[in-house]
């Protein structure tokens, strides 16, 4: 099988192009929510939540930013829930970033999957490989260390974009319970303030 590595492996196969950009999509909007989520713990607007968010641009500053807001503002339950999906979203980052950023090609004799290889893969270059269930190890002018290129199809995107809405959805509703649950205890304060108003204004000659 011949596997060459350039714009033409997605441009001859716009669904699996279409179908990639959705994953990158969604996964720009899962980032947005961080902000606002970020905004409802520390008490503030949306707008300058995600603009904090978005000020810090490595993966891992992020997360240390979200776990940091959320050990100082949130109790024990909402810090469990939120430790859960940072490490969530982190072990699914790595097929959006080689979306993004990696080095994509197709056999060409495989018009409905596309292969994902590492840096000696760029360009024209070409590799005789022979398929390997869900991937394709070659030999990319090295004997001794083989690089695993690995074939995607349209389905795995879309399970990918399927997997990012569920992440999406748990970080609304954890934004809609911290909100929930601060509004209660302000009503709560509020109610206190003015029973202990009210006993004040009575208390007076």
């Amino acid at each position: 099988m011949l596997v060459r590595f350039n714009s033409a492996a997605i441009e001859n196969r716009p669904a699996i192009g279409a179908a990639m950009m959705v994953v990158v999509i969604k996964w720009s909007e899962l980032e947005h929510r961080w902000g606002i989520l970020l905004a409802e713990i520390l008490g503030a607007e949306a707008a300058a939540g995600v603009a904090m968010f978005n000020a810090v641009e490595n993966e891992s500053s992020r997360r240390h930013l979200l776990t940091a807001a959320s050990n100082k503002r949130l109790s024990l339950k909402y810090r469990e829930e939120m430790d859960a999906l940072i490490n969530d979203v982190r072990k699914g980052a790595k097929l959006r970033n080689d979306i993004a950023h990696g080095q994509w090609g197709a056999a060409d004799n495989d018009p409905d999957g596309v292969v994902l290889g590492d840096g000696r893969s760029a360009g024209e270059g070409v590799a005789r490989s022979h398929a390997v269930e869900h991937g394709i190890e070659t030999l990319l002018g090295s004997a001794k260390v083989p690089p695993m290129l690995m074939r995607y199809d349209i389905r795995d995107f879309q399970q990918e974009a399927a997997r990012i809405d569920i992440l999406i959805g748990r970080q609304i509703a954890l934004t809609a319970s911290i909100r929930a649950h601060r509004e209660a205890a302000k009503a709560e304060r509020n109610l206190i303030f003015g029973v202990l108003d009210a006993v004040e204004q009575n208390s007076l000659p």
